[in-house]
């Protein structure tokens, strides 16, 4: 199987065209519009992309189609496509270079810039008298002065584009965008310099137009670059998860072109049954790239949305720390005060038992206000992620319950109620945080006094192998099914709670759960239904040191040896 030369060209033509059509829409859609127009130089580097695309596509059609048939009006169409894409690179060019790693989103103020752009599109395109001519002998006036001007302008604004890429390479800090900078510069320039040679200078010069298929063909080495650029350098920012679809796109454009090259048929039908193969790619392409524009917009969108949630939040949990602290302070004063009085402790507070019993009910609801101002707190630390346990040393889990139970004497005889404590097994020992565990209980029994009816058993059973068992039952107006799912939930109680204490914060089963999981432990509620009573399960392992979750601790775990 042999390889045509100009199968091979034009093979070579098709690659870089298909190339830069793919990289220009790719930078279009996810540097340009997925950035709401932020990076303006990739609008400019797409067009570039696009006319690239365009000078391969006239340029190969003239060759295939219409110089063999000597079709005139073919010929002066596509040399008009050709010469115009050409004068379009290097206009687009200098304005890519304007606006590279630039703040000014606008070049209204380099308008000017296209006046002699509009002149040569004139020389190119008004036929017989600018250097485009309806003349098989002479379909391109070399010696007009409409070449000459198209010269001077290719020449000049080449020289412009490599000045102003300069002069931004200068006055950049950023050593990644000078990076940037470098590697445009050396693709482009190589590119230009190429696309003079083959499609400027030697036809003029030697009238050889062999070599024309190769202007168009060094921007593929202008293409890598820029690919390099993006993967290496995160050249206009797209995700590398992006960039590596772009990637796969390439090389299937390079394994399409094979077929071009390999001679196998007619020349004329080998190109036709290509560019149908190509066409067919190009629809797949934009298909492809279309959904996935849309869906990382989508995700752009859910990203920003995220992190307005999330600094909403942050605000939030500001705010709740601060109102939490202007409270608490004021409301400490007023609970030692009334601690005082309505203890006695001082001779000089005397007053009568009506008072009295008023300030008791006074200095409860303050101690109430101040346990849910605390409740309130815990929750924000947990929705921060600031909530851990401080494991320090073992506890034995009897002695440490029968001191809660102590402490709540007062409490319980208030209730009216009668608290029993029984024990299985025989070694008590836990790692737990004290004072995070003591919370857990106190919610816990608290819940069963206030709901129960005068009756709490709470049973400590060490005789697991793997975790001790806390079941806290009580005789009071239980829990649906339905309950028992939401209860846990921060704000979430029960339908009859709200009538038998009003003043409950509906977080002290949430942080009761939250204590236990972070000691890798859990609770349950059961219960056989309404006025049935119910029974909360709290079960800690033996090993917590092993078992609590990896993030549950706010400080090093210390422990100390049991004495």
């Amino acid at each position: 199987m042999l390889v045509n030369e100009q199968f091979l060209s034009l093979g070579l033509l098709i690659l870089s065209g298909l190339v830069n059509l793919t990289i220009g829409i790719f930078i279009y859609l996810f540097a340009y519009k997925l950035s709401n127009g932020r990076y303006t130089s990739s609008k400019y580097f797409a067009f570039i992309g696009y006319s690239i695309f365009s000078w391969a596509l006239w340029l190969g059609l003239r060759t295939v189609y219409f110089y063999p048939s000597n079709n005139m009006l073919g010929i002066y169409l596509t040399n008009i496509g050709v010469f115009v894409s050409m004068v379009t690179i290097i206009q687009t060019l200098v304005f890519f270079a304007l606006s590279f790693h630039s703040t000014q989103r606008s070049l209204q103020p380099y308008r000017f810039l296209y006046g002699p752009y509009v002149l040569v599109l004139i020389a190119i395109i008004v036929p017989n008298i600018g250097m485009l001519q309806l003349n098989a002998d002479n379909p391109i006036a070399y010696t007009s002065p409409a070449y000459y001007i198209f010269l001077v302008y290719m020449s000049v604004y080449s020289v412009l584009y490599m000045i102003l890429l300069y002069n931004r390479y200068r006055l950049i800090s950023s050593l990644i965008a000078q990076k940037h900078i470098r590697l445009i510069a050396i693709g482009t320039i190589f590119s230009i310099l190429v696309m003079f040679i083959t499609n400027i200078s030697f036809p003029f010069l030697l009238q050889d137009l062999r070599f024309v298929y190769y202007g168009p063909v060094s921007f593929v080495f202008l293409s890598l670059i820029v690919v390099f650029a993006m993967i290496r350098y995160q050249l206009f920012r797209i995700p590398l998860s992006i960039v590596g679809l772009l990637t796969t796109l390439i090389i299937t454009i390079l394994l399409l072109i094979i077929r071009i090259v390999i001679v196998g048929q007619n020349f004329t039908e080998g190109v036709t049954s290509s560019l149908v193969t190509m066409i067919m790619f190009i629809a797949l392409y934009s298909f492809l790239m279309r959904e996935v524009y849309y869906g990382a917009k989508k995700q752009m969108i859910l990203d920003k949305k995220k992190s307005e949630l999330e600094l909403a939040l942050d605000s939030k949990n500001d705010f709740l720390k601060n109102a939490s602290h202007q409270l608490r302070t004021p409301l400490t004063v007023i609970q030692g005060y009334l601690s005082m009085i309505t203890s006695r402790s001082d001779s000089k507070y005397e007053l009568n038992q009506n008072a009295l019993n008023d300030l008791q009910k006074t200095y409860t609801s303050a101690k109430n206000l101040n346990a849910i101002i605390n409740d309130v707190l815990a929750a924000n630390d947990v929705n921060a992620g600031r909530f851990g346990i401080n494991i320090k040393d073992t506890v034995n889990l009897k002695l440490f319950i029968q001191e809660i139970l102590e402490a709540k004497h007062e409490f319980f005889m208030n209730k009216s109620t009668k608290v029993m404590f029984k024990t299985k097994g025989s070694d008590f020992h836990a790692f737990i945080d004290k004072y995070k565990f003591k919370e857990a209980l106190n919610n816990i029994l608290d819940n069963s006094v206030f709901y129960g009816k005068g009756k709490v058993i709470i049973t400590l059973d060490a005789s697991h192998k793997s975790i001790f068992k806390i079941d806290i039952k009580d005789n009071g107006v239980g829990i649906t099914a339905a309950e028992s799912k939401k209860i846990w939930k921060k704000f979430e109680r029960g339908k009859k709670s709200a009538l038998i204490n009003p003043n409950g914060s509906g977080l002290g089963l949430y942080l009761a759960k939250q204590i236990m999981t972070k000691h890798g432990g859990d609770i349950t509620a059961h219960s056989d239904g309404r006025d049935q009573g119910s029974t909360f399960s709290l079960t800690l392992p033996k090993d917590t040191l092993t078992s609590a979750p990896p993030d549950s601790f706010g400080i090093n775990i210390t422990p100390q040896e049991t004495i």
